[in-house]
């Protein structure tokens, strides 16, 4: 569904297209520090995104900001189309300025992640958008031409607009049902305290459940394991620590909530697909 970090170019931008039958798919589960939009034309699968459940048809559009854990279920033997734009906030961030929809920018990185629907003409005014950067992006002076990338952010600031728009007149968030709830509290409760020690009997004491419960429907809504999501959380932490600041590695290990290093560098390298000193070089 989209690219991992080390594959977003240097200008801060990627986009990708694929049309194709799905076979013997397993579940993706990622985070990237870059935004991502998502348009599919064609689909039928299911998107758990940090703390909600979506369930993805043709037409619709995902918003999802940096370093927000996903995870996508696909069925096996469907036919499978969509865009996926994925964009550092520095990318688009001085046309955003310019156009004067800073404040409508930022709320909609303070929101939760925002889905959209579209009807026949508002998809295909989209697949024009996207098409339109796809054919930039291809052009082989593309990475060297200025104009090629003022381009780019026009139509990609277009795309923002357009998101803005459907999300202001169309979007309502759907109604939360008991189960829905706990979670985005046990994953608001993994978020704020990832750095101290979580597990099964912890979660329990907070929230006053069963913590054989806890696991089943943790794991049923968002295909995370707790184990799992809080360590994508940890290493989520690790990765803006290893590019944004000069703090040694073992220190980075402690303060993101593991207790030793080796642990650490096993878990970075599984879900970074890195070691921790390699990420920091770049």
């Amino acid at each position: 569904m989209d690219y991992p970090v080390d594959q977003i170019d240097d200008i801060g931008f990627q986009l990708d297209y694929k049309d194709y039958k799905l076979k013997n798919t397993s579940p993706l589960e990622h985070f990237h520090n870059a935004h991502e939009i998502a348009f599919f034309m064609k689909a039928d699968i299911q998107v758990f995104i940090k703390d909600r459940h979506y369930n993805i048809k043709d037409g619709d559009m995902l918003f999802i900001k940096e370093y927000e854990i996903h995870r996508i279920l696909y069925p096996s033997n469907s036919q499978y189309a969509r865009y996926v734009i994925n964009f550092k906030n520095k990318f688009i961030l001085n046309i955003i300025k310019a156009l004067g929809i800073r404040d409508l920018w930022e709320n909609i990185l303070r929101s939760s992640n925002i889905k959209v629907e579209t009807d026949l003409r508002q998809k295909y005014e989209i697949i024009n958008i996207l098409d339109n950067i796809l054919n930039l992006k291809q052009n082989p002076v593309c990475t060297k031409d200025s104009l090629h990338h003022a381009d780019i952010k026009l139509y990609l600031a277009r795309l923002v607009i357009y998101i803005i728009k459907l999300q202001e007149k169309g979007f309502r968030p759907a109604t939360l049902n008991k189960t829905d709830m706990l979670i985005k509290k046990i994953v608001g409760y993994i978020d704020v305290r990832y750095m101290e020690e979580i597990g099964l009997d912890i979660l329990q004491n907070e929230f006053h459940l069963n913590k054989y419960y806890i696991s089943h429907v943790f794991r049923k809504v968002t295909g995370f394991s707790v184990v799992e999501y809080t360590q994508n959380r940890r290493v989520i932490e690790a990765q803006k620590m290893l590019r944004e600041t000069s703090k040694k590695i073992i220190d980075i290990c402690y303060d993101c909530g593991f207790n030793n290093i080796q642990h650490f560098c096993r878990v970075f390298k599984k879900i970074s697909k890195i070691t921790p000193g390699k990420y920091r070089k770049g």
